[in-house]
């Protein structure tokens, strides 16, 4: 079945992992800015859950931070403090997102992860996986593909793990990363958590004014960015979807948000043909 998006007018992404895995690094990416202390290593700095909230395309993201997990009971705790938290602001869906690593997951770190999914199997069914230090990828000396996935095939355990539970995952780097890469890497974590096995509603993945793409569905895949609707042909710009699909702008009438003008659904077809 074609993956599909939800409609969504906040999200809330709880962010749990072990000590030093990145949480309030990733944290900072995500809410372009950085209100969240950062460690060294395994230095606990987060002691309690802090919560800090922006607007990406008019989209209300509230990111809760959270202490390093060093046993299962652990979660379980935050868990509770999530749904306090989340009780009093109602800030649209909730995605617990693990934080890990790239290049360290420590056998500890691998029993409690999985003993945490064991006991919570239904409540973490649409949970995620960010996997952190991304430019690792490109400065170790490996022997097989330098990608998350190239990664992972030496990693059995989270292979399993990504499997048995079938969960999304993303890799981010946090680093020595420019405001426009960051947006790349923040607009593609947003769009897979709209995804899910729903009919289709709006998800925005994409300022139309800065950016000159006014159809706000893409599909990012390993060749780039690809227009069209989710279950439907996809097509390398909007100028091409354009003269593809009968009723183009009646159908993106249809299911736009009725906030969208007639300047929204205009296509900028020199932009394009750059």
């Amino acid at each position: 079945m074609a993956k599909n998006t939800r409609q969504l007018d906040g999200l809330t992404i709880v962010l749990f992992g072990s000590l030093g895995s990145g949480k309030s690094s990733t944290g900072n990416s995500i809410l372009g800015s950085k209100p969240f202390k950062i460690g060294i290593g395994t230095i606990p700095i987060t002691t309690k859950l802090e919560t800090e909230i922006a607007y990406r395309d008019k989209l209300a993201i509230r990111v809760i931070d959270t202490p390093g997990l060093q046993k299962s009971s652990d979660f379980s705790k935050l868990k509770d403090e999530v749904k306090r938290i989340h009780r009093d602001n109602q800030t649209g869906n909730v995605t617990y997102a693990l934080v890990i690593q790239v290049g360290r997951y420590t056998t500890e770190e691998r029993q409690v992860i999985e003993e945490i999914f064991k006991k919570n199997k239904g409540f973490l069914k649409n949970s995620f996986i960010i996997f952190t230090n991304r430019e690792e990828l490109n400065e170790e000396e490996i022997l097989y593909d330098q990608t998350i996935d190239g990664w992972l095939q030496k990693n059995p355990s989270l292979l399993a793990l990504i499997k048995t539970y079938k969960l999304k995952y993303r890799a981010f780097q946090n680093k020595r990363l420019l405001a426009a890469e960051n947006d790349v890497q923040v607009n593609d974590l947003i769009s897979a958590i709209c995804e899910e096995d729903q009919p289709t509603s709006y998800c925005p993945v994409s300022d139309s004014k800065k950016k000159k793409q006014n159809l706000i569905y893409v599909s990012r895949e390993q060749m780039g960015e690809k227009f069209g609707m989710y279950g439907n042909e996809f097509f390398d710009d909007q100028f091409t979807l354009q003269k593809n699909v009968d009723d183009y702008e009646m159908l993106w009438r249809s299911i736009l948000p009725e906030s969208f003008t007639d300047t929204d659904l205009s296509l900028d077809t020199q932009a394009v043909e750059k």
